[in-house]
């Protein structure tokens, strides 16, 4: 559980700096979306009922490639649209296969329903979609 907020932090980051708008619009998710994700995201990593080591790695894994995800976002104005949504696929897809090596298949299936979510609405509020 002491993981748990840091992940949250992370992805509510994640979600601010690498998907942010274009210069100085307003945040990227309003503070009572960011609840409602922590609240969701915390919900669906219990329902995987991973041990604490498991759970661990997990952890691992997902601040490693969340942190891949803020660099990322950081040269976002280096990239046309279309390159940075290849760079930013690139990292989860290689995130899901690290995540295939620690997590059992309907645990991994958990976690890729939640990550294709998350990155669904991304890409929906980003207009890419």
């Amino acid at each position: 559980m002491r993981y748990i907020n840091l992940v949250v932090l992370v992805l509510l980051i994640v979600s601010m700096n690498v998907y942010s708008q274009e210069n100085n619009e307003e945040l990227f998710y309003s503070i009572e979306e960011n609840e409602y994700i922590k609240d969701w995201f915390s919900q669906e990593v219990e329902s995987m009922q991973m041990t604490d080591d498991v759970k661990e790695a997990y952890y691992d894994v997902i601040i490693k490639y969340t942190s891949k995800m803020d660099e990322l976002g950081d040269e976002e104005e280096n990239y046309s649209s279309e390159d940075f949504r290849v760079k930013l696929s690139s990292i989860v897809d290689e995130m899901n296969l690290n995540m295939k090596e620690v997590l059992t298949t309907s645990q991994y299936k958990i976690h890729e329903k939640n990550f294709k979510l998350i990155l669904w609405n991304i890409k929906i509020k980003k207009g890419w979609e």
